[in-house]
């Protein structure tokens, strides 16, 4: 009888006898240096949450401003749901029609009138749209400084 050592493939079928998540999250694999980072992951985690908290913050001030009175806790909630429902509709440019459906559907789980919903998105739409402006904007001058910088001729 041979040794499994000396069979033809022994190390890929050896490699295949340990489960998939063990290799993938082995030590030297992408996703085992990154959970090796510990800090990392865990302040990328709070950066997010923390982020996620000031949107619904953004959105509960919104619904304060249109006089719909809210919980912190249900503007958590509607933002969640408009992201949640606005990133499954990635495939729409610029997610027209989506974020405004996903703030009348949540709004309409919530109470609150269709007008106020929509005010609510376009308000958010105008927060997108003055950030998109202003970074092409400072995109636009920093390419043209790029651009029309002076060159040396060459004579030939």
């Amino acid at each position: 009888m041979r040794a499994a050592s000396s069979w033809p493939f022994s190390s890929s079928c050896a490699a295949h006898s340990v489960p998939r998540w063990q290799r993938c999250c082995a030590p030297s694999a992408p996703a085992g240096r990154l959970l090796s980072q510990r800090r990392r992951l865990w302040s990328g985690f709070a950066l997010h949450l923390c982020c996620w908290c000031l949107g619904a913050a953004e959105a509960w001030v919104i619904f304060r401003l249109l006089g719909v009175d809210l919980t912190s806790l249900q503007a958590l909630a509607i933002d969640g749901a408009v992201v949640g429902l606005r990133t499954f509709g990635f495939m729409v440019p610029a997610a027209a029609g989506v974020q405004e459906a996903s703030f009348m559907l949540a709004g309409a789980v919530f109470g609150i009138p269709p007008a106020a919903a929509l005010a609510a998105s376009f308000a958010r739409r105008a927060r997108d749209l003055a950030l998109g402006v202003g970074t092409l904007g400072l995109a636009a001058v920093c390419d043209a400084n790029f651009a029309f910088r002076p060159t040396e001729r060459r004579s030939g």
